[in-house]
């Protein structure tokens, strides 16, 4: 009986948090042999800024050049699906110079996933009216070109496409010249719908009534110096901010603030810089869904636990939280999209969280972004496994 054989292609150097968030332990259990092609030494630069925990049930096999992950991918069969983690997003309509032209030519099933979606403002502020228009038209085209070239492609030749792409709620994010006819788009769900499945139901870790902040990297965040992201504000000033607002919140609430740390955040760093506040890690969904009331930062898709538990949610606008205009214009289109409150941290009033939301935004904001109706209810990577192992 042949082995069922998936390979993750990374283009940045994979960790411990990647080897739990893309479900490794859940596909080597269902019996496939996983393996992990680091390709970072191709398409991103190894970064100090980027070492963080090795996995521990993979050892990842590092590819130093094009040629070698294109030979690498020649090398495999029709009993292997790559899943393509690099090379596959965005609108671009040229394979030239991407991880997916290396794999053009290969037997093995081509897949990847997009189950991270957030809503996307319709221009960035930073850039002037004219520049945003022309990007925007920019994307529109090579969207439309890429899904009108995959079609007339498959007519007059056969080009190769994706085979599997396993989603949340939409596969946008994904170049529309990479899915044809034949790619079979499975919807799933996002991959925060399954930490909140798990913890649904579980013990509170915290006993006592109290509020939950959302916490945010910030201008620490690795993948700001890993793409040459910049903002206005320092770590020092945001940390500082940030600890000014949450002690002006407890004043106010007359409850402490317990800190979801951010998944990426190194142990030791994050308490020592917000001394006095209760810092839990990797429990995100267990602290948001309990809290008598969320607060955020800045838009990301540790929102969805609050979404799902129905939790109150406060927004913070701050010009050093929100370090450029598009974090700002990000604050406003979760206000409009979940009907939630936002508040100027240099103007704060509110009273004791009272629990309510609007529902029906909250389910819509559901279903259009964590999980439509009717999706399978099995976790993402147990469906990921049934569909390679049936094929």
């Amino acid at each position: 009986m042949t082995v069922r054989q998936l390979i993750f292609v990374a283009e940045s150097p994979f960790s411990r948090r990647d080897e739990e968030r893309f479900g490794i332990r859940t596909l080597l259990e269902r019996g496939l042999d996983v393996r992990v092609w680091d390709a970072s030494s191709v398409y991103l630069a190894r970064m100090d800024a980027l070492q963080e925990e090795l996995p521990v049930s993979v050892n990842p096999r590092v590819i130093q050049t094009r040629d070698e992950l294109a030979e690498s991918a020649n090398e495999l069969t029709s009993s292997t699906t790559a899943m393509l983690l690099s090379g596959v997003f965005g609108s671009r309509i040229s394979h030239r110079g991407t991880a997916f032209e290396c794999f053009a030519n290969t037997k093995a099933k081509l897949a990847t996933i997009a189950a991270g979606q957030l809503a996307q403002p319709l221009r960035d502020p930073g850039i002037s009216w004219p520049r945003s228009f022309a990007g925007t038209m920019k994307t529109k085209t090579a969207r439309y070109s890429g899904a009108l070239l995959s079609t007339v492609e498959q007519m007059v030749r056969r080009s190769r496409r994706l085979d599997w792409v396993w989603v949340g709620t939409t596969s946008l994010s994904i170049r529309p010249r990479l899915i044809g006819s034949q790619t079979r788009v499975r919807h799933v769900h996002a991959l925060d719908y399954d930490r909140f499945i798990e913890q649904r139901g579980q013990p509170a870790l915290v006993r006592a009534p109290y509020l939950a902040l959302i916490h945010a990297l910030g201008p620490s965040h690795p993948d700001r110096k890993l793409f040459g992201i910049h903002g206005t504000a320092s770590s020092e000033e945001y940390l500082d901010e940030l600890r000014r607002v949450l002690r002006r919140i407890e004043r106010i609430s007359d409850l402490p603030v317990v800190v979801a740390a951010h998944p990426r955040t190194r142990r030791g760093v994050l308490e020592e810089a917000l001394a006095g506040h209760q810092v839990i890690f990797d429990a995100s969904a267990n602290v948001v869904q309990h809290a008598e009331r969320v607060f955020a930062v800045n838009y990301s898709t540790a929102i969805n636990f609050a979404v799902l538990a129905m939790r109150p949610i406060t927004l913070l606008r701050s010009p050093i939280l929100q370090d450029s205009p598009l974090h700002g214009e990000e604050i406003r289109l979760v206000e409009k999209l979940l009907d939630c409150q936002v508040l100027n941290v240099g103007n704060m009033t509110f009273g004791r969280p009272v629990g309510i939301v609007n529902e029906s935004a909250y389910r819509k904001y559901i279903h259009r972004y964590v999980k439509e109706p009717g999706s399978p209810e099995q976790s993402f990577w147990q469906v990921v496994a049934s569909d390679v192992l049936s094929n």
